[in-house]
């Protein structure tokens, strides 16, 4: 099923995603790697939520990199190659709400599969703000990275402050 999200992210983003302007959007696409690098990190000994192994991805690390190398770069060259940023403010979020409803259905399939599982209190509501969150930043970064920043940094200090983490949770 991973493959199939990662191959079907890239046909999207190869049929539809402006790639005459990829390198504008590249800085967006490694502050998602960031992010999602620095939250495993933080989290490696204390999981909130964790990719489970597969026949062709034997843990979470190589999930981890499969999506940043796959499906985040895809993401990101659909998602702002096509949001309308010449629209009023209510079409912008529902586009930013068609992609949390994505981002949230494949991880609620990946949970029913068996491909996911939560702990310490995560639970798919979380994912869902998580992602509300993320697609938002998404957006900002695009045009004001440093707030983008700001908002990932403040963020993850709510879910570290909220999930009870302590400096002794880290590696």
């Amino acid at each position: 099923m991973r493959i199939i999200f990662g191959i079907a992210f890239i046909l999207a983003a190869w049929r539809w995603s402006d790639w005459e302007n990829w390198r504008g959007y590249y800085p967006t696409y490694l502050f998602l790697t960031a992010l999602s690098f620095v939250s495993d990190f933080l989290m490696y000994n204390r999981s909130l939520w964790f990719y489970c192994p597969s026949p062709n991805f034997p843990n979470h690390t190589v999930v981890a990199l499969f999506y940043a190398f796959t499906i985040y770069p895809a993401t990101v060259l659909l998602f702002l190659s096509r949001y309308p940023c010449n629209q009023t403010y209510l079409r912008q979020a529902l586009y930013i709400t068609l992609w949390v409803a994505i981002y949230s259905s494949m991880e609620a399939v990946s949970l029913v599969v068996g491909l996911g599982s939560y702990y310490n209190g995560w639970t798919l509501w979380w994912s869902i703000l998580v992602n509300i969150v993320l697609f938002t930043a998404l957006r900002v970064h695009y045009s004001s990275p440093l707030l983008a920043w700001l908002m990932g940094g403040l963020f993850s200090v709510l879910v570290l402050v909220v999930f009870d983490f302590r400096l002794t949770d880290f590696k």
